[in-house]
């Protein structure tokens, strides 16, 4: 489910947590005060209940993941960590090793916050 009507893409990201006492509303805060360009692939919150179907698995890291192949300086997660997806039992662990996989070793990867700095 992710959200009502299933997860945010793009503009929609911004529309539905712009303003909310989120971790994502600060990312949003911080780069635009900064005068950045912000891009948002994907955004969805869910509670847990059952493994993740592999196809929407599949849909919301490989949306996050094209990004990040288009280039970027700064990469910001906000990931809970328990995710289990069928065929990923560490569905987010899965994510960060294709996101390290793109940006090889130019930055420190936390499972919360990810930097990147070119």
């Amino acid at each position: 489910s992710f959200g009502p009507g299933g997860p945010a893409y793009g503009q929609g990201v911004i529309d539905r947590y712009g303003g909310t006492n989120t971790c994502l509303a600060a990312f949003l805060d911080i780069f635009s005060e900064a005068g950045g360009d912000i891009v948002t692939p994907i955004a969805g919150t869910a509670m847990p209940s059952a493994p993740v179907q592999a196809e929407a698995y599949q849909t919301m890291s490989d949306a996050i993941c094209e990004e990040i192949d288009k280039g970027c300086d700064v990469l910001c997660l906000e990931l809970h960590g328990a995710m289990v997806a069928e065929g990923a039992d560490d569905a987010e662990g899965d994510l960060l090793t294709r996101i390290r996989e793109r940006i090889g070793g130019l930055a420190p990867l936390s499972r919360n916050l990810v930097t990147l700095i070119p």
